[in-house]
């Protein structure tokens, strides 16, 4: 996962999270901000599983989400959420962030 995405005005921001997750399902990754208007500046797509292996050379298939900040603003720059969950109730829930920096022109 990136740790930071830097863009200028009116340029797409991409975002990748990608988890260690079978099965992977609509709610297994989320990306979120709070206070962020996610549903019209924003573009969520599941991206191609990449083959990987863990620390004990087990394969794994990553499952990897990805977002699209749209035509991006200064007003865009912030913090975004890569939220992963199991799905079983009580269960890991892992988070990580994404700094978006946009420049101005």
């Amino acid at each position: 996962m990136t740790e930071y995405v830097l863009v200028g005005e009116g340029e797409p921001a991409h975002f990748e999270c990608a988890v260690d997750a079978k099965p992977l399902t609509p709610k297994t990754i989320q990306w979120y901000r709070s206070d962020y208007d996610m549903k019209t500046k924003t573009k969520t797509t599941e991206g191609s599983s990449k083959k990987s292996v863990d620390d004990d050379g087990n394969p794994m298939n990553m499952g990897v989400v990805l977002l699209t900040v749209l035509n991006a603003t200064a007003d865009d720059s912030g913090k975004f959420w890569c939220v992963a969950t199991n799905g079983i109730h009580g269960g890991e829930i892992v988070r990580k962030s994404t700094f978006l920096l946009v420049r101005r022109k």
